[in-house]
């Protein structure tokens, strides 16, 4: 059985994807220094290529090769019943978190070495003295609170009709964390404040002596004796850079996603002439330049031509919004809407496809019927044509990328990031595909990479030399591609050479985190000898590669390890290890779509709890009504509106003397980062203005405000010509996600400064009939308004029409009637 589901992958480097700090399912932490260094040079002789220094070549080792005495005589001893058996857990994220819990549940006794003074990891507030990536505290999940969850663990409460909170920011996953260790896990089984400094393996013995530091690794030197070891010190604990070593050359600005900061990098104070870089197309990759749109979009007009954003990709990445339109089966032009996880995590029986390539075909196949679009109408860089259809897709999360590039505020360049040249240009090398080559940047100031990162630096600093040159890595080589330890670990969860008594959870390129508890409990079944362990030629097959499988048959495992699994397919991967269905319940739900969230498998240790049950009603809250509710629509209406639009009115009026006819024109919703923030005076009504928010997210944030601009010509009636304009500030209200109007200051230029309220896009009141085709016509989601202007009552009404995910025309209809006034215009826009 293929279990077919669509996960974002990793970025910059397809061949082994190094995964993002805007995944949300980030799972580990590190007990130990961040290197402050983070741009060094990759050096791992004879694993890296000759001809092209820092470019990864990994090849299956062969059978000749590969030693089988240390994984086929080392065993995993049984817990007795005088004593527990001891497990040091390195890091206290979500994966050591679950991992412990596992190990808990199956007799040991963990502890949880944490560097940090709180449990959590990447999700826990920044800790003096402990230098590790650190998530920005504004930032927020890109999937739904489900993904970020754990089987039986869910604190959060729905909202009034059953609406469930779409993202969850930083703080709040970091509480979720908290709430589950102490729930879960004793106190005396958490160490917080004890940095790991090293590892080594007891002779003989097959235990593991651990040495720590307290007080966030500024106390004495510490020891102990553990029968076992868990790793789960992270993958995305230092930032990964290319060509590190040519790096010295380029003069100007350069870091890594992971340090963005916006204001930093194009202010909108003083900004000349500017030539940005962004490397890597996947998930920052795909935000850091849509933000950085955002930034040029907000400078004055007259500065904004000098400023040029590049974006540099080796594969089309496919642009996906965060909250997705998806098929509505009773009106397909007004689609339900959901966060993006949600829809992809369905779990759907399929035949097993022939090979890699034939299931990336059915990958992208999917993805084109979902979007409606082969991405050919951004470019043919964005294209994904018959070649890259037979590549796993790459996944770039955003809802404005898009429209940005469409505005030409983000300039593509398809190729490989190739290093620096003497003179401090960027070298760009040809993809395959026919759609790239050789080139020169030159004249860049800024570098961002958004090219993933690499688990190495933290192993080097705690393994012993032993157990580095085992995993063939010598403990000086600099910022080690990850593609160099991803492939040795078996269903990343153990090494060959290390033996049975240690384990590593969470450290893959994609941690999810249903993903990560499965690994725990696998690894605590292992260890405890309730789970049999795979079979020593399984092992020895999986590490010859996915060309050597499919050579004896084994196409299901080929197709696991080529791209090194999809969401589902993992997830299925594992519980098939541990004898469990784990979307036995995803199938029974009564409701569609039916996505699998961690709440459906089966307990582990433990009778099943309120907290499982909390999530599966809530999920079928959020399916059965949330997909629905007007704050999701109006959500992703905002989001499609960005950009061009030809318009074309009819214009009636009933008075003598006043104008009617029909008016061709254009309209430009331009964003812009917020000039004020709409406040809530009566329910989804009236607003009010407010000053705009401080300091706004530093990535991954929405548009949430546009200069709305009209221009074009008025043909009377009687044949007259008439110029005209009109301006309107559209915003989207943060609270609410209303859609609200606002008229815009005639005195005030060209900018466009907000004036007074107009009126907010209401999805639940119904558009009167008044015999206007267009806002009248069958299908799509429709709303109304009312608002008094002085004299003069205004009833807009608005009717969205939706090709597949994408907003595909609309019209806004304005019924007016005063002592001066009685006309109705009805103005319908599509795509240029």
């Amino acid at each position: 059985m293929f279990i077919r589901a669509i996960r974002p992958s990793g970025c910059y480097n397809r061949q082994r994807s190094f995964p993002c700090n805007r995944l949300c399912t980030l799972t580990s932490s590190f007990s130990r220094r961040t290197s402050p260094h983070p741009f060094r040079t990759s050096s791992v002789g004879d694993t890296l290529s000759s001809r092209h220094p820092g470019k990864l070549c990994i090849k299956p080792l062969p059978p000749s090769t590969v030693p089988r005495t240390n994984f086929s005589t080392a065993t995993a001893t049984m817990a007795t019943p005088n004593r527990k058996k001891t497990v040091a857990v390195i890091g206290g994220g979500p994966s050591g978190l679950s991992a412990a819990k596992s190990l808990l549940e199956a007799g040991f006794a963990p502890t949880i070495f944490e560097a940090r003074s709180h449990v959590g990891g990447l999700w826990t507030p920044l800790c003096s003295g402990v230098e590790t990536t650190q998530l920005p505290a504004d930032l927020k999940t890109n999937v739904s609170p489900f993904t970020c969850s754990f089987s039986d663990w869910w604190p959060h409460e729905a909202a009034a009709e059953g609406r469930v909170k779409m993202q969850l920011g930083v703080r709040e996953v970091g509480d979720y964390l908290q709430g589950f260790r102490e729930r879960y896990i004793p106190e005396e089984a958490v160490r917080c404040g004890c940095r790991v400094v090293s590892v080594s393996e007891e002779e003989q013995q097959g235990r593991w002596k651990v040495g720590w530091k307290d007080g966030g690794g500024g106390g004495e030197n510490k020891e102990e004796v553990f029968d076992f070891l868990v790793v789960a010190t992270g993958t995305f604990s230092d930032p990964f850079v290319p060509f590190v070593e040519e790096l010295g050359r380029f003069e100007g600005l350069k870091l890594h996603c992971s340090k963005y900061d916006g204001e930093e990098v194009l202010p909108l104070t003083e900004c000349g002439k500017r030539r940005i870089l962004v490397v890597g197309g996947c998930l920052s990759g795909a935000e850091v330049p849509a933000d950085l749109a955002l930034r040029k979009a907000s400078l004055k007009e007259s500065v904004r031509e000098g400023v040029e954003i590049l974006h540099l990709f080796t594969q089309p990445p496919w642009i996906l919004p965060k909250l997705l339109p998806f098929q509505n089966e009773a009106d397909p032009m007004a689609p339900r809407v959901l966060p993006l996880d949600q829809i992809f995590y369905t779990a759907r029986e399929m035949p097993e496809p022939a090979g890699p390539e034939e299931k990336f075909r059915t990958l992208h196949t999917g993805l084109k019927a979902m979007m409606g679009t082969d991405q050919a109408d951004l470019g043919p860089e964005y294209t994904i044509d018959d070649y890259w259809s037979t590549k796993y897709p790459a996944i770039g999360m955003t809802e404005s990328y898009d429209k940005f590039v469409r505005m030409g505020y983000i300039k593509p360049v398809l190729g490989r990031f190739a290093g620096i040249t003497e003179d401090g240009a960027v070298k760009v090398s040809a993809v395959a595909g026919g759609k790239s080559e050789d080139c020169i940047l030159t004249d860049i100031d800024t570098i961002v990479f958004a090219t993933g990162y690499t688990p190495w630096p933290s192993l080097q600093r705690i393994f012993s030399p032993q157990m580095l040159a085992k995993m063939g890595i010598e403990p000086g080589t600099h910022n080690p591609a990850p593609g160099l330890l991803h492939p040795q670990l078996h269903k990343q969860v153990f090494h060959y050479e290390l033996g049975k008594t240690i384990g590593f959870i969470g450290i893959q390129p994609r941690p999810f985190w249903v993903g990560v508890e499965l690994q725990g409990r696998w690894l605590a079944g292992l260890f405890a000898g309730t789970v049999p362990w795979p079979d020593e030629q399984e092992v020895l097959d999986h590490r010859k590669g996915p060309e050597h499988l499919l050579s004896l048959g084994k196409v299901y495992d080929a197709n696991l390890v080529v791209a090194q699994g999809g969401y589902l397919e993992i997830l299925g991967d594992m519980s098939k290890a541990l004898g469990i269905d784990p979307f036995k319940a995803t199938r029974a739900a009564a409701h569609t779509p039916k996505p699998f969230i961690p709440a459906h498998l089966p307990p582990f240790g433990t009778a099943p709890n309120e907290y499982a049950a909390a999530a599966v009603n809530m999920l079928r809250l959020s399916v059965e009504k949330a997909s629905y509710a007007p704050e999701n629509i109006a959500k992703a209406v905002f989001a499609e509106l960005q950009g061009t639009w030809n318009l074309t009115r009819t214009l009636v009026s009933k008075l003598p003397g006043f104008p009617d006819g029909t008016f061709h024109g254009t309209a430009v919703f331009h964003p812009r980062i917020p000039t004020f923030t709409p406040l809530v005076e009566s329910p989804g009504r009236l607003f009010s203005l407010s000053p705009p928010p401080e300091k706004p997210p530093r990535l991954g944030r929405d548009v949430q405000e546009y200069l709305y601009t009209e221009s074009g010509e008025l043909t009377t009636s009687t044949g007259l010509k008439l110029q005209g304009t009109r301006r309107y500030v559209y915003s989207q209200c943060p609270e609410t996600s209303a859609i609200t109007v606002w008229f815009v200051k005639a005195d005030f230029g060209s900018e466009g400064k907000v004036d007074y309220f107009f009126h907010c896009v209401d999805f639940t009141r119904e558009v009167e009939n008044l015999g206007f085709p267009g806002v009248e016509g069958e299908g799509g989601w429709k709303a109304a308004a009312e608002h008094l202007c002085d004299k003069d009552w205004y009833w807009p009404a608005y009717r969205f029409v939706f090709k597949a995910a994408r907003l595909e025309r609309f019209w806004i209809r304005y019924k007016v009637k005063g002592p001066q006034k009685d006309y109705v215009a009805e103005t319908e826009y599509v795509r240029p």
